[in-house]
């Protein structure tokens, strides 16, 4: 989908020679189809067929993070959660996603990843490079986001607090009748 912002990667990585892309995920239908044609003829017209590869729908996900260095979540609109940020923390991947929606809830800037502007390909262009660059801080962000997501969002905990939210609801509704 357009507002997923796969363009932007593209834009990002023309900047960045040793960069290889991996897109998983294929359209179906309709004016996602016709982004997805655009994306691929985005690709070839900047030169980019050998570094750029679009696996379409996989099953296997996880291992596919296992084999990359940076994950970059590119939305140029705000994403209500943004899972794929979530799961490639676990995974121990360093993250680089934009400022917007549920990325800013998942990713504390600097410390378990980087946020960038939305469709800024020059600072998403950076962020993946200095990633790549610096090994040291990568590991840094994968561990501490490891650590991140399973406390705040492991479902015991998530369920912990929503029962503690619902019953001071209640506690408080009842008190105000």
């Amino acid at each position: 989908s357009r507002w997923k912002g796969q363009d932007v990667v593209l834009n990002a990585v023309r900047s960045l020679p040793d960069v290889q892309v991996m897109f998983v995920g294929a359209a179906m239908f309709g004016d996602d189809a016709t982004y997805e044609e655009e994306l691929h003829a985005q690709t070839c017209d900047a030169g980019l067929g050998d570094r750029v590869r679009f696996l379409g729908f996989r099953d296997d996900v996880a291992h596919l993070m296992e084999l990359v260095d940076v994950v970059a979540h590119a939305s140029v609109a705000a994403e209500p959660f943004g899972r794929v940020l979530a799961e490639a923390m676990l995974a121990g991947r360093p993250v680089v996603a934009t400022r917007a929606g549920g990325a800013t809830e998942i990713v504390r800037d600097g410390v378990t990843g980087l946020l960038v502007t939305p469709g800024s390909a020059a600072e998403l262009a950076a962020a993946i490079d200095l990633l790549c660059r610096d090994r040291a801080m990568a590991h840094r962000f994968a561990e501490a986001g490891r650590v991140h997501v399973r406390a705040e969002f492991d479902p015991a905990n998530i369920f912990r607090r929503t029962t503690a939210v619902i019953a001071e609801a209640v506690g408080q509704s009842s008190t105000t009748r």
